[in-house]
């Protein structure tokens, strides 16, 4: 269905070293989480796109994290200790904040 297509794309190992293809993905799950649709089984893959350095796909991560984040507490964990490391080592103050804000 939806979700497996969604998770093939984000997974992708395809070149795409301006990471367009992880931008279009995340955005079509922003859209489908807007419209009600549930997105929840995709939390691993989301985790994973955490790392790319494009600030409109952090965004649209944080988006993802902050709407799922009650329902997947154990989950949300696993981002704030990624989010944290991910900050350290790249002393990064925008993740710092959605830290805090999370």
């Amino acid at each position: 269905g939806k979700i497996q297509e969604l998770r093939a794309e984000l997974n992708s190992e395809k070149r795409d070293p301006k990471h367009q293809r992880k931008k279009t993905v995340m955005k079509k799950i922003v859209a489908n989480m807007t419209m009600g649709n549930d997105m929840s089984l995709l939390f691993p893959d989301i985790l994973n796109v955490m790392n790319v350095p494009i600030l409109e796909i952090k965004k649209m991560v944080y988006l993802y994290l902050i709407n799922y984040a009650r329902s997947k507490p154990d989950m949300a964990m696993m981002a704030i200790t990624m989010f944290i490391k991910v900050s350290l080592l790249n002393k990064d103050i925008y993740h710092f904040i959605h830290i805090y804000i999370i």
